[in-house]
């Protein structure tokens, strides 16, 4: 039964996520990860690939959870010790030496995974941020490119925290943004996805309303479309407590009233449906009830179908009980 509010959220707020890095050329702290195979080049010792590989994967899998980029290194430096000649492990660790701006280093490892993995689509990638970091390093020489880049920094960092529901984390790294650079609109962005997850929609409504003030035009749409749906759930959710605190106080009528304001806000999200009928049964309505769990039964969520079917199976065999009897 589609009881939790969350998952068609969170389709908006990876649409956030995802237009917050619209701008963003050259995420160098990302980890690309490559093929978690057998590799993108030969070995010839096929058992210190396997182990070089197992060594990667267990780094990788690590660092998604922790982000612990020194702990992530030494992981793909084992790697490359087990097999020197296995160039995915030679990829990501120049990723995390980009994070590090340790540029050159990167460089190295790109230029190695690069003739590493000739002929293979990991030599084209290797090539590509080889390119990629020059421009970096570049665009570094000037305080404005510097700026730019630890904007870009931070909010790559955010994202990243975000996608490890580290959320406080993400939130400090975005503001950081905001107050380095409040022009742009990719911080304001991971911002109102931080304060939506830890449920402080007023907070997530502003940073909304913020990036949409410096979206450019191009992308503004994106935006927009994905904002007023979450504001409209936002909206539900407001409601669907005010609801409840109405339910704990033992005021159905205006429980009733208002879950099924939650649901018109939110008609995807049947539970309010349910918790409507509920409060208006409790009510003594039971006219509303019946209404809704009509509709209700009806629908397409087959759990949702069967709850109002058995709430509208209880509500008359209540009426039943109540009714005087007629075999006197």
């Amino acid at each position: 039964m589609n009881t939790d509010p969350s998952p068609s959220r969170r389709n908006q707020l990876r649409i956030l996520l995802a237009a917050a890095g619209l701008l963003i050329v050259v995420l160098v702290w990302v980890v690309i990860w490559q093929s978690r195979g057998p590799g993108n080049a030969t070995s010839s010792d096929p058992k210190a690939r396997e182990n070089a590989r197992q060594i990667m994967q267990q780094t990788m899998d690590d660092f998604v959870r922790d982000r612990d980029r020194a702990k992530a290194k030494r992981g793909f430096v084992a790697s490359i010790a087990a097999d020197r000649t296995y160039p995915d492990a030679h990829f990501n660790l120049a990723k995390l030496e980009e994070a590090d701006e340790n540029w050159d280093e990167a460089l190295r490892q790109l230029r190695e995974c690069e003739q590493l993995a000739a002929g293979a689509p990991l030599a084209v990638r290797a090539g590509e941020e080889i390119r990629q970091v020059e421009q970096l390093k570049e665009r570094m020489r000037t305080s404005e490119g510097k700026r730019s880049v630890k904007y870009e920094r931070l909010v790559a960092d955010a994202r990243n925290f975000c996608e490890a529901q580290r959320y406080g984390e993400a939130l400090a790294s975005a503001e950081e943004g905001i107050r380095l650079d409040g022009d742009r609109f990719e911080a304001y962005s991971v911002a109102a996805v931080a304060h939506a997850r830890m449920k402080n929609y007023d907070e997530a409504l502003k940073a909304m309303d913020a990036a949409l003030t410096n979206v450019p035009s191009n992308q503004r749409a994106t935006l927009e479309t994905a904002i007023a749906v979450m504001k409209k759930e936002f909206l539900g959710e407001r409601l669907a407590e005010r609801a409840s605190a109405a339910m704990s106080e033992q005021r159905y009528k205006d429980a009733a009233s208002i879950y099924s304001q939650a649901w018109e806000q939110r008609p995807s999200f049947e539970g309010y449906g349910l918790r409507a009928a509920l409060a208006y049964q409790l009510a003594g309505m039971e006219n509303e009830a019946v209404k809704v769990l009509n509709k209700l039964a009806a629908s397409k969520d087959l759990s949702v179908a069967q709850a109002a079917s058995m709430q509208l199976m209880t509500i008359k065999a209540l009426h039943a009980a109540n009714s005087p009897s007629t075999d006197e």
